[in-house]
């Protein structure tokens, strides 16, 4: 039987993946305006925050055009070896030309590459080039992003800057965000944009059953991301049994619905045992010199990063802590491959590796920054009205 589904490719699973994402999304919108059509504010307003936003997406904008809307534009390391040339497969309709036994193939999934090149599939377009446009796609989510955290001044502020000084100011993280066409970028935001959700579910209730099911399944997309998201999204589940009390059945169905991915993945590509032995010989001499190496190289994430423990440690309640966990076992990940295959490597790549859950980081960091504040202006108000009644 698994024998059959191995000829299902894995393209066709990426094309089902799309049709059905758009078809929720405009169903939800359809919903959602029916249900509540005077409630809803549009968040583009002329203030001082539309203004800020705006004036990202310039900057963000004129270095994409500086980096990639060049004639002198060539693939750029990574790109040449994996990210661009099987986009250049989907392109030419040839996805699985190249061998499974490519190392790169078995590493990497082939979801970011399908991505690059689905504006080409769509619209019937054969030309190459126009792949180095990925990071188009990249500002216009975090755009979206940022006008949905309008509505709460003090996690837009805190994030608003994070993203400042970090994806605008170090310039590593600006050109995997903005220029180039690594798997970096989309796995950052679609780790912020499942948390964002998961975190809007918190609060809810009377939802309905198959709507887990859908979070769940969209969940487990992660494994066709870029490691080491690809390899956390077990980890959400824990944050599954925070939003409502599930029995066996439904926490089995969810369970389910998480690793289906996983499974179609692997009916095409499973990892050998040589390459899983190369994960268990630790060296632990590698963790002191590359938390030196993030420490000096990557300042500015790891301050907002630590701010952002910060706040949550003192404003999150017990139950929000299961938040963290997606993000923990990313920072785990990372000292877990640098002190097994990568300990005699370089450390460049724990600086893109960082990237995965730091915008879902902030974000957390900026609820907390909402609370602190707010708490801090019940009491400047409690402290006026005290002083009044002298």
């Amino acid at each position: 039987m698994l024998g059959f589904y191995r000829w299902i490719p894995e393209t066709i699973f990426l094309w089902f993946v799309i049709a059905l994402m758009l078809a929720c999304a405009f169903m939800h919108k359809i919903y959602e305006h029916r249900s509540d059509t005077t409630s809803q504010q549009s968040p583009f307003r002329w203030d001082l925050s539309t203004w800020v936003i705006l004036g990202w997406l310039l900057i963000a904008g004129l270095y994409f055009l500086k980096t990639n809307v060049v004639p002198s534009r060539v693939v750029y390391t990574d790109e040449g070896s994996f990210w661009f040339v099987r986009a250049v497969d989907f392109v030419t309709l040839e996805p699985f030309a190249r061998t499974y036994d490519d190392p790169y193939i078995k590493a990497y999934s082939l979801g970011i590459p399908f991505v690059c090149a689905l504006p080409n599939l769509l619209l019937a377009v054969y030309g190459t080039y126009n792949l180095f446009y990925m990071p188009i796609i990249l500002i216009v989510q975090i755009v979206c992003f940022l006008f949905a955290l309008k509505k709460e001044r003090w996690v837009f502020v805190f994030v608003m800057a994070a993203i400042l000084m970090t994806i605008s100011r170090h310039l590593w993280w600006q050109q995997l965000f903005l220029g180039l066409i690594y798997g970096e970028g989309i796995s950052s935001v679609f780790m912020l944009v499942l948390i964002c959700e998961y975190w809007r579910m918190k609060d809810k209730k009377n939802v309905a059953f198959g709507y887990y099911w859908a979070l769940a399944f969209g969940t487990g997309l992660l494994v066709n991301l870029k490691a080491p998201s690809s390899l956390v999204y077990p980890s959400f589940f824990v944050i599954f049994l925070t939003l409502r009390r599930f029995n066996f059945k439904e926490a089995l169905g969810i369970m389910c619905m998480l690793v289906t991915p996983t499974i179609i993945r692997m009916m095409h590509v499973s990892p050998s045992l040589s390459q899983v032995s190369e994960f268990v010989h630790f060296d632990f001499r590698a963790i002191a010199p590359m938390t030196q190496y993030l420490l000096t190289g990557y300042t500015s994430p790891i301050f907002f990063g630590v701010v952002s423990l910060v706040l949550i440690m003192v404003t999150f309640k017990k139950k929000e802590f299961f938040y963290l966990v997606p993000i923990a076992c990313e920072f785990i990940l990372i000292y877990w491959l640098y002190s097994t295959r990568y300990s005699s490597q370089e450390y460049e790549s724990s600086g893109r590796y960082l990237m995965h859950g730091m915008l879902g980081l902030y974000f957390l960091g900026g609820i907390g920054c909402m609370r602190l504040m707010n708490a801090l202006g019940k009491y400047i108000d409690s402290y006026r009205k005290k002083s009044l009644l002298r």
